[in-house]
């Protein structure tokens, strides 16, 4: 799923003093706003252009996704399991629930979904492991 220059500039223009970033970042797939953590890193939320992202887990992590524009596929799998697959959108504004060591994946269904992130503790790259294993 592409994410337009247009998408991005928006998302530069709305979000001017948050940080963004592009993932990949020669050609995006996947533009996240970081919005807030707390000063403790305890907790944190971000919104998420998602047009598809790379199969990762955390290990430390919980993330709860709620889809404020669009439709998310999201794949959700542990260990060997096969992923299941969880249709998320606004219509259904739920959130869905990715703990630790959960691997998962998402993808827009007709156009890059609008996600709202919420993590605790709050995101770090340093528990962010891309899963070369798993193919989307």
């Amino acid at each position: 799923m592409i994410i337009t220059k247009a998408m991005i500039d928006a998302l530069r223009r709305k979000y001017s003093d948050q940080n963004i970033v592009l993932n990949p970042s020669d050609n995006p797939t996947e533009v996240v706003v970081e919005l807030e953590r707390d000063s403790g890193w305890r907790w944190g939320h971000a919104l998420a252009l998602i047009g598809s992202s790379e199969p990762h887990e955390h290990h430390r992590i919980t993330e709860h996704y709620v889809v404020l524009r669009g439709e998310l596929d999201l794949m959700v799998g542990e260990g060997v399991q096969p992923a299941r697959t969880v249709r998320l959108s606004r219509k259904n504004p739920k959130p869905f629930v990715i703990t630790p060591h959960q691997w998962h994946w998402a993808r827009g269904v007709d156009q890059p979904a609008l996600v709202l992130v919420f993590s605790t503790p709050a995101w770090a790259p340093d528990d962010h492991f891309l899963r070369s294993d798993i193919r989307p």
